[in-house]
C-alpha cells in the first residue's frame, strides 16, 4: 500500500532496519487515544501488543500532487516552525500490517477524549472509524502501522515550509 508520512529527521536516523515511534513524542492529551488505537490494532490485525502508532496518509491515486500533500500536512503542522527538520517520507507498506481508518472519524474520537478527559471504553461504539468503504469526498484515509521497515521507504524529501504555508492556507480559504 503506497502511503506517505511527515516525520522529524531524527525519526529516520540511527534507528536500524525497523523504525518505531516513541511514546514520549506523543502529547499527554493523546496518550489514552493512542493506547486505545494500539489495542484496536492488536484486536483487528492480530498484531503487536505494545507500540506507539505511526500515522501514514494513504497515497491518493487521483491527486498525489504537492498541493494535496501539503494541504493534508497542514492539518498536522499548523505552525510552520514545527516543520523544521521534518521530512516527507514515501513508503510502500504491506497490506497485512496496515490498518486503515477515517481521518474525520478519528478526529471525532480525539475530540471526545479532550472533552471528557478519557478514551471511550465501549470499543464497538467507535468501530466505524475503521470502515473506510464509501468515505465522504472530504474525508481522507489514514493508515496506522506499528513500525516502518527501511526497505519500505521509497523516497525522503525535506518539508518545504513555503509550500506548506501556501497550500495549507488555501485549504482554509476554499
Amino acid at each position: 500500500m503506497k502511503c506517505w508520512t511527515v516525520q522529524q529527521k531524527e525519526f529516520l536516523e540511527g534507528a536500524g532496519d525497523v523504525i518505531t515511534a516513541r511514546s514520549d513524542h506523543v502529547s499527554p492529551h493523546w496518550q489514552d487515544a493512542y493506547a486505545w488505537l494500539a489495542r484496536q490494532y492488536c484486536r483487528i490485525m492480530n498484531g503487536e501488543k505494545e507500540f506507539t502508532p505511526i500515522w501514514l496518509w494513504k497515497t491518493n491515486l487521483h491527486d498525489d500532487s504537492d498541493a494535496n500533500r501539503y494541504r493534508l500536512a497542514w492539518t498536522v503542522f499548523c505552525d510552520i516552525e514545527s516543520t523544521v527538520d521534518c521530512r516527507i517520507v514515501d513508503v510502500d507498506v504491506p497490506q497485512e500490517v496496515a490498518l486503515a481508518l477515517s481521518y474525520n472519524r478519528w478526529n471525532t474520537l480525539m475530540d471526545y477524549s479532550l472533552i471528557f478527559g478519557c478514551t471511550p471504553t465501549c470499543d464497538k461504539d467507535w468501530s466505524g472509524i475503521f470502515d473506510c468503504e464509501g468515505l465522504a469526498e472530504h474525508d481522507d484515509v489514514q493508515v496506522v502501522v506499528p513500525h516502518i521497515r527501511r526497505e519500505w521507504i521509497k523516497d525522503v524529501v525535506p518539508v518545504n515550509a513555503g509550500l506548506l504555508r501556501k497550500y495549507g492556507e488555501q485549504r482554509w480559504t476554499q
